[in-house]
């Protein structure tokens, strides 16, 4: 039975939206360690996406800064502090990427102390 091109349209609208929706839920859940020299690793499943944007905060600012981009895991990067030499607190996050978009939503922030 051959449906009316409006319900076809409807369905592909539906479907968009459950798309969009399933999206949605992806969520990084990484375990963050650092080492001396301000570096941090991060370990979690890369849940077949291309890489993972991860972002930092320095304690108390308001707005994020993306640090690396990470193909595989487990995966390490530095972080520059705002004062050389001097411990630092903040927090990182981290989002997938597939073919070049932002899958999903942020992960929880994880907070670090780099030193």
């Amino acid at each position: 039975i051959l449906k009316p091109r409006s319900q076809i349209s409807k369905h592909k609208s539906q479907i968009s939206n459950l798309k969009s929706q399933i999206s949605d839920l992806i969520v990084p859940e990484l375990k963050a360690t650092t080492t001396t020299g301000y570096r941090v690793n991060l370990s979690g499943s890369m849940q077949g996406m291309d890489a993972l944007r991860v972002e930092y905060s320095h304690d108390g600012g308001a707005s994020f800064q993306t640090v690396a981009f990470l193909t595989n895991t487990p995966g390490g990067f530095q972080i520059s502090p705002q004062v050389q030499n001097q411990p630092e607190k903040g927090v990182i996050r981290a989002v997938y990427i597939r073919k070049n978009e932002q899958v999903g939503s942020f992960s929880a922030n994880y907070p670090v102390t780099l030193s």
